[in-house]
């Protein structure tokens, strides 16, 4: 019961987006997820939500440059690193 959201975006894209950024996107879509459940009578807390998930890149590296792959996965570590803090 994981659900893998794929935020971090894997083109040059990704120099324009930032962790905090990434982070507070996040954090504002499973707060609607969790109101939207409400509203049809399903418990699903927020801290519930976030438990059982995990950030990824939007789609696959392989084609991608090496400067944007070093830049999806650092700013997908920094991401995590700031969800983990809450």
């Amino acid at each position: 019961g994981v659900i893998a959201w794929g935020i971090v975006p894997n083109n040059e894209t990704i120099f324009t987006h930032t962790p905090e950024a990434l982070s507070l996107r996040l954090h504002a879509d499973l707060k609607l997820i969790s109101e939207k459940a409400a509203a049809r009578g399903l418990d699903i807390p927020t801290a519930e939500l976030a438990a059982h998930s995990l950030i990824t890149p939007a789609c696959g590296l392989g084609s991608a440059a090496i400067p944007v792959s070093e830049q999806v996965f650092k700013t997908l570590t920094l991401t995590g690193e700031l969800l983990r803090q809450g």
